[in-house]
């Protein structure tokens, strides 16, 4: 099949976490993302900061918001690691991304008004 599974699964990945980033924006929030794209992890990260590419340098990430975005996204049906990590599989099909990326949108909503405290 030459990888055509392996690529949909790719190009699912990197179509969620780009809307995620631009979700994140629009709501006055600081996500960072690292990874490939059917495997990558989240953090929250003052714009002023430097990139996260190791364990000194994710010290400076909002741990508190992390857990706090982790949690609204479980109560919309999503699972992610509780250390920002997705995992994109060919299982999950256009509609899965949709729904997460609304379940996100809710979220950082939330976290972008102060609701999560």
């Amino acid at each position: 099949d030459d990888g055509a599974v392996l690529k949909t699964a790719h190009a699912s990945g990197r179509r969620l976490s780009e809307e995620l980033a631009v979700l994140a924006e629009q709501h006055g929030l600081p996500l960072q993302l690292r990874g490939v794209s059917s495997v990558f992890s989240t953090s929250f990260v003052p714009a002023t900061a430097e990139p996260v590419v190791d364990m000194r340098s994710v010290q400076q990430a909002d741990a508190v918001l992390l857990q706090k975005f982790v949690m609204a996204l479980q109560e919309r049906g999503v699972q992610v690691t509780s250390f920002g990590i997705w995992f994109v599989s060919t299982v999950h099909s256009e509609q899965d991304i949709d729904e997460t990326l609304s379940a996100a949108s809710e979220a950082f909503a939330e976290l972008g008004a102060g609701q999560c405290d």
